[in-house]
């Protein structure tokens, strides 16, 4: 094994996905919001540490508490079998394939107040269930100024 994919792998843990979650846990009182809903999926550059990373992101995110866990791509299925494993509530939780997949079903899931904690590597394309509710939360928003 060289020393590149060694050094890559160390720098592309997954502490900006745990790092995410525990600050949006931490904020969550001071926000005044509704639900906590995470929309995570694939990390793409984790190397042969992949799958170890992504159960442990999921372990992590049923400590937080999430009111609504969407995971999304293969590795995203990772994260939610280690969640449920850990405890979290098998209805709080939601898998799809890709983020095509999920942009219509988590716009529908999402309430006015919830927070929404959106991260993934670029590559897994979340900026598309992004899109979608940010289309479907200026809609909701000419219907309430109507």
């Amino acid at each position: 094994m060289s020393g590149q994919p060694q050094a890559a792998s160390a720098l592309a843990r997954p502490s900006g996905v745990v790092m995410s979650q525990a600050t949006a846990v931490t904020l969550r009182p001071a926000m005044n919001c509704g639900r906590l809903v995470a929309v995570v999926g694939d990390m793409l550059e984790l190397g042969e540490s992949s799958d170890r990373f992504h159960r442990e992101i999921g372990t992590f995110a049923a400590s937080c508490q999430f009111d609504l866990l969407a995971c999304v791509g293969p590795k995203g299925a990772l994260i939610a079998e280690a969640a449920e494993s850990a405890g979290m509530d098998p209805s709080r939780l939601r898998r799809f394939a890709d983020s095509e997949e999920a942009a219509p079903e988590v716009t529908h899931m999402i309430r006015p107040g919830d927070v929404v904690l959106i991260k993934a590597s670029r590559g897994t394309k979340l900026e598309v269930v992004a899109n979608a509710i940010g289309r479907a939360a200026q809609v909701q928003t000419r219907k309430v100024a109507s």
